[in-house]
């Protein structure tokens, strides 16, 4: 598995390209959601840039003022890859990137290869599963999916990021998320937002239906950056345009019912546990919205080409009245998104590195080692004074038979891992840093695991877990260990050597 983060932490500029596009006939979605991404990236030192096709609509504007480089394409899309090297300067013309990712419909096999020397890496954002993927990492983030959607489709070397917690949250909604959820009550607070565009004119039927329904309540409309019409809603409808994320994260959170497109914004919504009707807006929206309709996480308002007011006005006053079932929707909707998935994804793209344990890393250790959490899944749970924590970490470091590694990512120092020579090899202890946790276990220990190969290549490894610790189980399961015993409730976990660095590498991130 290519990884890009490089192992001696150097200084070299690191590049991601991001290939999709925006116009009035897609829509914002994917763009958006690699902006998401790119923000992440670029938190971690990691420079983002943008190929997208000229169109109408086609976003290049709000990309190139966050920032990023943007290759404007205007040739075929069989030789997008030849004119995307041509754009660069010289110097950058090897192989100029570390990463590609890759999110568009129209692009499939063919072009990942011509691709294939323009990045170290390919990552594709997918939703569909319709076509062959040749690449490292897939990432798909929608309801029902599984690896098995891909086992014709792409390579089994191919790390496979499925489900909503890999869903690419921009960064205002998790925020928005942190300062937790609007109480469910009564309805005072209606909000429209069919996502970047609105082909069919959805919005001025949602308002209508709305008002209807509750013409007590304050309705309040975003129109998305290529909605062309304004309605002529009247004074008392509050109207927005093209708002940021940060003003959208705060007009969803204070709405007691949101009624909106079934893309991007519906896992905004999900986040935020904002009970919500959708209106699918494209094809590519139906399985969402069943999805989410199915989960009870909302409410399937039918496509936006044949909304009828009155059936819509009918779905909106019953939910308004039913105080129980948006409880229930907005309990479903918060439990499906953790709002983790950019962490996620862009852990994969950026990599773990590890290096030696020192004391100057001792206060660091010692905050992780008595987060309740770790304290709770540890083996010994009493907290730990700081002088005997110093005395620990002395003998650690001074043994030379202990391998003691920190793990870092361009968000900087994210868990510990240990290996203790023991009769039989070595027994290896993992804890992630509480801000980390549940999203880059898997990885940490993978990074681990290879330079702990390299340097004893024919040592087993065994780990102890708490039969209750099911977080740490799935790591090791996933990293090839075999579960060998049970004494007393502590599962004994054993990584033979000859298995051990082929699993470690194609480990998926967690």
């Amino acid at each position: 598995m290519a990884r890009i983060g490089a192992p001696d932490g150097g200084s070299k500029p690191r590049r991601v390209l991001f290939r999709a596009d925006a116009s009035e006939a897609i829509g914002t979605g994917h763009v958006v959601r690699c902006l998401a991404l790119a923000a992440e990236l670029e938190r971690r030192g990691i420079e983002p840039w943008f190929a997208t096709r000229r169109a109408v609509g086609d976003l290049s504007h709000l990309i190139a003022a966050r920032g990023y480089q943007v290759v404007r394409l205007e040739g075929p899309a069989a030789d997008e890859a030849a004119e995307i090297r041509s754009s660069l300067p010289q110097q950058r013309r090897g192989r100029p990137f570390a990463a590609l990712v890759m999110d568009h419909y129209g692009l499939g096999e063919e072009w990942l290869k011509a691709a294939r020397n323009l990045a170290t890496l390919r990552l594709v954002i997918d939703d569909l599963a319709d076509r062959r993927l040749t690449c490292e990492v897939v990432v798909n983030a929608n309801l029902g999916v599984s690896p098995a959607d891909y086992a014709d489709l792409a390579a089994p070397a191919t790390r496979l990021l499925v489900g909503t917690r890999f869903v690419l949250l921009r960064q205002p909604f998790l925020t928005a998320r942190k300062a937790g959820r609007r109480p469910v009550g009564a309805v005072e607070n209606v909000l429209v937002s069919m996502g970047g565009g609105d082909p069919f004119g959805a919005t001025a039927k949602a308002v209508a239906a709305a008002r209807s329904a509750l013409p007590e309540a304050r309705i309040v409309v975003v129109l998305g950056a290529l909605c062309h019409v304004d309605p002529a809603f009247g004074p008392e409808i509050e109207v927005h345009r093209a708002i940021e994320a940060e003003a959208m994260a705060s007009l969803m959170s204070d709405a007691d019912i949101v009624i909106g497109a079934g893309g991007t914004t519906s896992w905004e919504r999900c986040a935020l546990g904002r009970p919500s009707v959708i209106v699918r807006v494209a094809d590519n929206q139906n399985a969402n919205a069943t999805g989410l309709a199915a989960a009870g996480a909302a409410i399937d308002g039918g496509a936006a080409g044949t909304l009828d007011i009155g059936a819509l006005a009918g779905l909106i006053g019953e939910l308004a009245a039913d105080v129980a079932r948006r409880g229930d929707m907005s309990d479903r909707a918060w439990e499906l998104i953790d709002g983790r998935g950019v962490e996620r994804v862009a852990n994969q793209i950026d990599g773990v590195r590890v290096r030696k344990a020192a004391w100057s890393d001792g206060r660091l250790l010692w905050r992780w080692a008595n987060d309740p959490g770790t304290r709770a899944a540890s083996l010994h749970s009493e907290p730990i004074p700081y002088p005997e924590h110093e005395e620990w970490l002395r003998a650690r470091l001074a043994d030379r038979s202990c391998l003691f590694l920190i793990g870092e990512t361009g968000a900087g120092p994210i868990g510990q891992v240990r290996f203790e020579a023991q009769d039989d090899g070595a027994e290896v202890s993992i804890s992630v840093a509480p801000e980390h946790r549940g999203t880059v276990g898997s990885l940490l220990l993978a990074s681990a695991l290879r330079r702990f190969s390299a340097r004893s290549p024919r040592a087993d490894v065994i780990a102890r877990v708490k039969v209750d610790n099911g977080a740490s189980r799935r790591v090791f399961e996933q990293a090839g260990f075999r579960l060998v015993g049970d004494n007393g409730g502590v599962l004994l976990y054993r990584s033979p050597a000859s298995t051990r660095t082929a699993v470690a590498l194609e480990v998926v991130g967690k």
